[in-house]
């Protein structure tokens, strides 16, 4: 059986979680960065590997359940720790 191709690996910085999860924004131009962000998590990001910074690893659990909470499923979100040790 032939080996799968990897998926895109993809960092999600702060901002992106704001955007997924914030009420939607008065302002137009944060309203369409919160559309567009919503979008690209439901239809692109289940086809990735996900991963963040150490910063925003230490509230990992929070993350994902505050994306949760907003309605949207939570895909695995790897570490920095975690995705060094699998590129070994």
């Amino acid at each position: 059986m032939p080996a799968r191709p990897a998926k895109p690996l993809v960092y999600l910085e702060t901002s992106f979680i704001s955007y997924l999860t914030a009420r939607v924004s008065s302002d137009e131009k944060t309203a369409r960065w919160q559309a567009a962000t919503r979008l690209w998590w439901e239809q692109v990001a289940p086809a990735c590997d996900l991963f963040v910074s150490d910063t925003v690893s230490t509230t990992l659990p929070i993350t994902c359940r505050t994306i949760l909470e907003a309605g949207y499923d939570c895909p695995a979100i790897a570490t920095p720790e975690q995705r060094l040790e699998e590129s070994r």
